[in-house]
């Protein structure tokens, strides 16, 4: 599964307004936010239960992420990548 990241925040979640709804028990209603703003992408814990993980080391500050970072939410992997 893919999602396409816009301009601005893109909220990480179960929540149905979430950009990148991701549901699992695992996940937060609201997770984290991944930002694009210039070219380039941060990501952001918002205080979740299961914690924001880059690099199998827990986030605890917004991070600058690049191409083929390994992220995971709660339980969930994911892995930044370039649009095709």
């Amino acid at each position: 599964m893919s999602f396409g990241l816009r301009e601005g925040g893109n909220l990480i979640g179960r929540e149905s307004s979430c950009a990148i709804r991701i549901n699992h028990p695992s996940v937060s209603r609201k997770h984290a936010v991944l930002t694009v703003m210039f070219g380039l992408v941060t990501l952001r814990d918002l205080g979740s239960s299961n914690k924001t993980f880059l690099g199998g080391k827990e986030i605890t500050t917004e991070v600058t992420i690049g191409v083929g970072a390994e992220v995971k939410f709660g339980s969930i992997e994911a892995r930044l990548s370039e649009e095709s």
